[in-house]
């Protein structure tokens, strides 16, 4: 019989889940890191702004009549917009740029387009009141411009108003991605691209094995996203980095790749902590709604676990998954069905798929699969969507801990984890 031990409190997007683990099995139990969050976003915002890394800054690069078009990501992502952009407007506005020559257009990739009152929430009323907002559709090539191809091949496809304007900035956060980092050129491919772009760019990542690209600033897949985002002319980027609460602890603003690099720095001190070992059971818990607005977005806390979890262990995660699988925007996940790795990627290549964003999930999905099984409670998502996928859906955490303990046995290794944008590397 299993001894007691600590209640361990496990955040569930707004609500938190109480479970109870045997101490002797807790190898550790990690979260997002501390670092101080600024006491003045405004101010802190206004500072990077002023003092940009590798850039002249907005007031030597515009000039009245230009127009500007600032970019901001969407709610799958904890970027705060809303305490982003007033600062920048008004700097825009010291710079003879007024309100009327600025637009915001909302960069989602492949996601859902935000409806009127997710601006609001986005990017904050005095935004909504200011200036101009629209979405980005990445099907309607009626709205896009062709600026060349990559030295490896990619098409570059982009909304034609960001072509159009005269000075571009990217908003975006600066957390452990998929494909290396997010932020910096992300918010350009896939934020505002054509579907033969990101088709491109998410098919070579499909090609390399995840784990080789997490945390990897430099790998191929992240370089060739920056290369499209200054081919398509984004001229410069403010980030933000938040901590677990999704407070902003900093903002790097300027050149394109080397603020975002900066960024990086102190975004590792909270995202990518260094643990002694792999576990038998890793569990993953999932705060706050842009994670786990849906399994697409979900996936990546199965992916954030895999980084600690044994080859044949058990993946347990938490996740409301509020829009289940977004099949609006996403129709193809569930013909994924029970597909391994190369078998999928061989219908992708046979033209089996039009959803330009699939490869990375796939890529995602079918991995994490392969080395781990993974159990998962949730309340967003129906058994039947479960069991399409070869996800194990469970009534409990309790129900969870007990498949994970009858597979691996009374002495079994569990790590905890309470963000799933931590990213841990083994030591």
């Amino acid at each position: 019989m299993l001894e007691k031990g600590p209640i361990i409190e496990l955040p569930y997007g707004d609500r938190v889940l109480s479970l109870r683990l045997p101490r002797r099995n807790i190898a550790y139990i990690l979260d997002v890191g501390r670092v101080p969050a600024v006491k003045n976003p405004y101010k802190e915002v206004e500072r990077a702004l002023r003092n940009p890394i590798s850039h002249p800054g907005i007031k030597k690069s515009v000039e009245r009549g230009d127009k500007v078009v600032i970019l901001g990501d969407d709610l799958s992502r904890p970027t705060p917009c809303d305490k982003l952009i007033p600062p920048i407007l008004n700097e825009l506005n010291d710079a003879d740029i007024p309100d009327r020559d600025i637009r915001i257009i909302v960069s989602p990739g492949t996601h859902r387009p935000l409806t009127e009152e997710e601006f609001k929430v986005k990017f904050g009323e005095e935004a909504v009141r200011r200036v101009e907002i629209l979405n980005h559709d990445f099907n309607d090539k009626q709205t896009l411009v062709h600026m060349g191809v990559t030295a490896l091949g990619t098409p570059v496809w982009v909304n034609k108003k960001f072509y159009e304007a005269d000075f571009k900035i990217g908003l975006g956060g600066i957390v452990p991605h998929p494909f290396g980092w997010g932020g910096g050129g992300k918010i350009v491919e896939p934020g505002i691209c054509g579907a033969e772009t990101t088709y491109k760019v998410h098919r070579l990542a499909a090609s390399h094995k995840i784990q080789d690209l997490i945390g990897d600033v430099e790998n191929p897949v992240r370089r060739e996203i920056d290369d499209v985002a200054i081919r398509a002319g984004l001229n410069m980027i403010v980030n933000a980095v938040v901590d677990a609460k999704e407070q902003l602890v900093g903002v790097f603003a300027g050149d394109v790749i080397k603020a975002h690099r900066e960024g990086i720095k102190l975004a590792e001190k909270l995202y990518r902590p260094t643990v002694p070992s792999r576990t038998d059971m890793a569990i993953a818990g999932s705060p706050g709604s842009a994670v786990n607005i849906d399994y697409y977005q979900a996936i990546k806390g199965v992916l954030a676990a895999s980084c600690f979890v044994r080859k044949g262990g058990t993946i347990i995660v938490a996740t409301p998954c509020h829009e289940g699988i977004p099949i609006k925007s996403h129709p193809e996940v569930l013909k994924l069905k029970s597909l391994d790795y190369e078998d999928a990627l061989k219908e992708l290549d046979e033209g089996g798929y039009t959803d330009p964003s699939l490869p990375g999930f796939i890529s995602i999905h079918t991995q994490t699969k392969a080395n781990s099984d993974i159990v998962i409670f949730s309340e967003g998502l129906s058994e039947e969507e479960c069991r399409i996928l070869g996800l194990n859906k469970v009534d409990s955490l309790e129900d969870a801990v007990e498949i994970a303990f009858e597979k691996h046995g009374e002495s079994a290794t569990i790590g905890v984890l309470k963000h799933f944008e931590v990213f841990p590397k083994i030591r």
